[in-house]
């Protein structure tokens, strides 16, 4: 997007970058390469999280239960950038447009893995990969392979869900009672829109789904609730309909090729982006959230996810919750992504979900004075 903007205004832009510390989640160097290419007048923050101070105030912008956890820098990027303007450009759609995430690559290595022996693939590899020690890295490898081993089957609708699924159905059923009598799995919500291309290769299977349950109810909702929050407008240049019509009218093999993503976007930018941004590893939004629950996250953990809270609540199973923490702080297994919607539904709750008290009936002489009155 810069690179793009570059090419049609004289105005030097204005760029944002900001991390919290943790070189293994940093765009830093990379937003600095594009900054310095293009001139552009940039800054960056690094931010120290405070979790009860922002975690409160995330639970009231977003109005519901939201478990994505980008959606912190997205604030902190937003609360940033307003400072200096009113309206951004974001390259959010990219992915889904030109085949960048890694859950498409994964959905063609699981096609080839699928097609070992059975004592392989279910039997043999999922028992030393699940046996990986744990890290917090991002994207660490332990936590893709174990992911891929565990969720590699033949249905590829199913198996691009496992990908995005927090809680499975297994798991669902032993955190809320209530969910063992669900008429309807998660799943079902993306295999809709997955069936209505079935004569369409599974690549562009994916992409549909993702650009219909995905994209518009994670990633342009976070955006758009961080940066309203923040009197932002944000705009996404490459969800204008005509561009987007154009791309995803494209032939498969030309959005990904082998297993090179976004392969027609990089050919594009040739000449335009250093190499390392055009041909580097991808850079997902994220944010240190397994370290942060050990961590800087414990407060609000025991504070909204202890025993006697679950118990209150009355929706979740306290037991099952106290586990999955114990097993996440003693890097057993990286419960990272389920400890953090657990927490983001216990702080919505916390405001939105109580019932709302019933005014006192007044006594029966104000009623009368009331009805002389009226």
């Amino acid at each position: 997007i810069v690179a793009l903007c570059a090419e049609v205004t004289d105005e030097p832009m204005r760029t944002f970058s900001m991390d919290f510390g943790d070189a293994s989640f940093s765009e830093t160097q990379l937003a600095r390469m594009v900054a310095r290419r293009y001139n552009t007048i940039h800054r960056e923050k690094t931010v120290e999280m405070r979790p009860l101070d922002i975690l409160p105030k995330l639970a009231h912008l977003l109005d519901e239960p939201f478990a994505d956890s980008s959606v912190i820098p997205t604030f902190y990027v937003a609360q940033m950038a307003r400072e200096d303007v009113t309206v951004a450009l974001g390259g959010d759609g990219g992915d889904e447009l030109f085949a960048g995430y890694h859950t498409y690559t994964a959905g063609k290595l699981n096609r080839l893995y699928t097609m070992l022996p059975r004592f392989i693939s279910k039997g043999l590899l999922p028992r030393l990969v699940n046996f990986l020690p744990v890290s917090h890295r991002k994207d660490s490898w332990d936590f893709k392979a174990k992911k891929f081993v565990n969720g590699a089957i033949d249905d590829p609708a199913r198996a691009h869900f496992m990908w995005k699924v927090i809680f499975d159905e297994e798991q669902k059923a032993r955190l809320c009672p209530l969910a063992r009598s669900a008429r309807e799995e998660s799943f079902d919500a993306m295999r809709r829109y997955f069936d209505r291309y079935a004569a369409m290769d599974h690549l562009r299977q994916w992409q549909y789904t993702d650009t219909k349950v995905y994209l518009p109810d994670d990633i342009l909702t976070k955006v758009d609730r961080m940066t309203m929050g923040n009197s932002l407008e944000a705009r996404v240049p490459f969800l204008d309909h005509e561009f987007a019509e154009v791309v995803m009218r494209m032939p498969s093999r030309m959005k990904m090729k082998f297993f090179s993503k976004k392969y027609i976007l990089k050919r594009a930018m040739e000449g335009r982006l250093p190499r390392e941004i055009l041909h580097g590893r991808k850079q997902g939004f994220s944010v240190p959230m397994a370290q942060w629950l050990r961590g800087e996250l414990q407060p609000a953990v025991r504070e909204y996810l202890r025993p006697t809270a679950i118990r209150n609540q009355g929706i979740f199973d306290e037991t099952y919750v106290t586990r999955m923490i114990q097993a996440h702080n003693s890097m057993s297994v990286d419960y990272s992504r389920n400890i953090w919607g657990l927490l983001t539904f216990m702080l919505w709750h916390e405001e939105y979900g109580r019932a709302p008290r019933r005014p006192a009936r007044p006594a029966v002489r104000e009623r009368e004075q009331i009805a002389e009155t009226t």
